[in-house]
Formats: C-alpha cells, structure tokens, sequence
C-alpha cells in the first residue's frame, strides 16, 4: 500500500484517497483486485472522469484494480467506503469531512426510496405468492 499512496500524493488532483474491499478488510487473495476510491479536485464530471482514468494507468502495473469517483458514487458504494474503507492520504480535510458527513443522508435517502419502491411493486405485483 505504501506504493498505491506515494502514486495518489504526487498527484495534485486528488483531495483524498480511500482503501476499501478485500484489501482493506484484511481478506485478500492473491487474486483479489485493488479498490480504490478517491474524492478529486475535478469540478466537473468530465474533469473527474480524466483523473479518474489516469490514475487507473498509474496504478495498472499493480494489477486488477478499480478505482471510483465518490463525487458520483451511488449512495451504497458510498457507505461501503465509509463502512470499511481506511484513507490512505488526504490533502484536504474539509472535503474529507464534508463528504464523510453527507454519506450518510444520502444512504438514508436511498433507503426511503428504496422502501417507496418496494411498496409500489408490491402493490402493483403482488408480494409474490
């Protein structure tokens, strides 16, 4: 990991970088993929499309790895990262707070849509029986 972080801080287009899946849990294979999950300084998602496909081509030499874009992340990926990511650097620790703080009133949005959802299916097909 000391590796992935030294390639994340000499960019100065990441704000933060998050560790989480397999290799965060501490359960990885010698198979399992890097997931990687940065907040970037793109202010549009354009901009954080190109960072984000940049530091993919920094970081293939290591193997299979996935890196995402929080700014779009869906709100489940997003506590996922939250739930068992560790930072591995982070340049600014406002950004950092901010979305950290936001996450989980998106995951609870989420939910209640969710729950919407299901209650119209269910009224609409049946509960499946």
């Amino acid at each position: 990991m000391p590796r992935i972080a030294a390639l994340l801080e000499a960019r100065d287009d990441i704000a933060c970088a998050y560790l989480f899946g397999s290799r965060a849990r501490g359960t990885a294979t010698a198979a399992s993929d890097w997931d990687i999950a940065l907040l970037t300084t793109g202010a549009t998602p354009e901009e954080r499309a190109a960072i984000i496909l940049a530091v993919r081509g920094e970081l293939i030499a290591l193997g299979s790895v996935d890196v995402a874009d929080l700014d779009a992340a869906p709100p489940l990926l997003a506590a996922r990262v939250m739930r068992e990511g560790r930072v591995v650097f982070c340049r600014d620790t406002a950004r950092r707070r901010a979305f950290e703080l936001g996450v989980p009133r998106r995951y609870e949005e989420y939910l209640h849509l969710h729950r919407i959802q299901m209650q119209y299916l269910r009224q609409e097909y049946g509960n499946g029986t």
